[in-house]
């Protein structure tokens, strides 16, 4: 470690995570690291503060970090166990945090999160915890930082520096349950609204003062700060930051408080993670115990990257008998887009079950396809009851999907058989052919006046 006269710091790779950050405002990490930077910002005096110097870098140091210019005020690791209580298994987490502020003397605090209160050991228990644990992973560097702490002396220098459960003078919590942590986002997105007013006029306050409108703003901050990174750091090996100007310049720019194609999408991958951590809490597994939900993840990580139309399109493919005509989905289409039965009895089920018959994911036409002895089995969402004309019905508002959208024909265009959970049967009807209006048009921009159609038969199955 090394610091030049502007205090840049320079930090160990070994001390870092993936240069390619896998962060995601959708998942429990990413929530917690805009709820801290939310409570962090709703802590300035914005009046006086120069907002431009602090930065949230996420996935370099640590899970996320908050930054005053090149200086650490804070490292901070999340931890989703929902009923691991026990201090024992959060000692590599402690180690790491100790470790690195032991390394670099100038962070200023480590901050462990976790969704329950935990035991607090003494420090003399602590000492003993730490110096007697012998690392299975990460060893080099975890032995490392026990050598820091105990040949080098510096375990009593940075304990003060270690805060966990109820911290003192933190302008955020540390203990915030998975089911907890939208409502304490919205809550910090409300503070600073109402902290702010002055910077709206009256239409925007009309909007803000809405919890309904505020549900909206928690959606488009989460996507707008996805887009934000996949952006700016997709693939480039630098250390990820997001400075806290950008955050400020999303919240109060007018169209976060609309519903919109954006809004839809968030609250569309929001909907699919809590059908995810439902699944599992009823079916009592969880990812660290179940190599199955790989499967799950690996979907998980292609999809959340999907731009807001890509999103939707893949939505509107996995629920092809949800009518919807125009490109801009509607609040109760969004509604109706994703039914949590087909998601959690279908999708996640058969996902897990057997993705391992699925296509690689190279775009959204393979997501949710599997190939099973050459025929192409579309994971959908269909989850009507097994009713006499049932079959019919749902055939019927597939096929008036396929005639208002070239686009979704296209990506069920090689697809043979749709999974449902009830329904069973064939239909048939006519679906866009791309190739062949490509041919016709040699080259030229397709229209839909323009475009070739041809028979196509399908199985519903269970």
């Amino acid at each position: 470690m090394k610091k030049d006269a502007d205090c840049i710091v320079t930090i160990d790779s070994q001390d870092t995570h993936s240069a390619v950050p896998s962060w995601s405002g959708y998942d429990f990490q990413g929530q917690v690291a805009i709820y801290t930077s939310l409570c962090f910002l709703n802590s300035l005096d914005l009046t006086t503060a120069d907002i431009y110097q602090y930065f949230l870098e996420i996935e370099h140091l640590e899970d996320f970090s908050i930054k005053q210019n090149a200086s650490y005020l804070s490292i901070h690791q999340v931890k989703s166990y929902q009923t691991t209580y026990h201090f024992s298994s959060y000692k590599e987490a402690v180690l790491e945090l100790m470790g690195k502020c032991a390394k670099y003397d100038g962070i200023v605090r480590g901050n462990l999160h976790t969704t329950c209160l935990i035991e607090e050991p003494t420090r003399e228990a602590l000492f003993n915890l730490l110096k007697d644990y012998n690392p299975t992973t990460k060893i080099e560097k975890l032995n490392g930082y026990k050598k820091l702490l105990f040949e080098h002396q510096k375990f009593d220098e940075v304990f003060d520096k270690l805060t966990y459960n109820k911290g003192i003078d933190l302008p955020y919590d540390l203990v915030v349950n998975i089911d907890e942590i939208g409502d304490k986002i919205k809550e910090q997105l409300a503070i600073f609204y109402s902290r702010n007013s002055h910077l709206f006029d009256q239409e925007s306050l009309t909007l803000i003062s809405s919890s309904e409108n505020i549900n909206y703003i928690y959606h488009n901050l989460q996507a707008e700060l996805d887009d934000w990174i996949i952006r700016n750091h997709k693939g480039v090996l630098e250390e990820p930051m997001i400075a806290f100007n950008v955050f400020f310049e999303i919240l109060i720019t007018k169209n976060i408080f609309q519903f919109s194609n954006k809004t839809a999408a968030g609250l569309l991958k929001d909907s699919l993670k809590k059908c995810f951590a439902e699944y599992c809490e009823d079916h009592d597994i969880t990812l660290e115990t179940n190599p199955e939900c790989a499967n799950w993840e690996n979907s998980w990580k292609y999809i959340r990257q999907l731009n807001d139309d890509e999103f939707i399109l893949l939505c509107k493919k996995i629920s092809p008998n949800i009518v919807i005509k125009s490109d801009t989905i509607t609040l109760l289409e969004y509604r109706e887009l994703l039914n949590s039965r087909g998601v959690k009895d279908a999708l996640i089920h058969l996902t897990l079950e057997i993705g391992k018959l699925s296509l690689e994911l190279t775009d959204v036409k393979n997501v949710f396809v599997l190939n099973k002895l050459g025929s192409h089995h579309l994971i959908s969402t269909i989850s009507d009851s097994k009713a006499p004309r049932a079959v019919g019905n749902v055939s019927k508002r597939i096929i008036k999907n396929l005639k208002h959208n070239n686009q979704l024909s296209h990506l069920l265009f090689d697809i043979h058989k749709i999974i449902t959970t009830d329904l069973e049967g064939t239909f048939e009807g006519e679906i866009f052919d791309v190739q062949a209006t490509y041919q016709k048009e040699q080259g030229k921009s397709i229209e839909v006046k323009n475009s070739v159609t041809v028979p196509k038969n399908w199985s519903l199955l269970v």
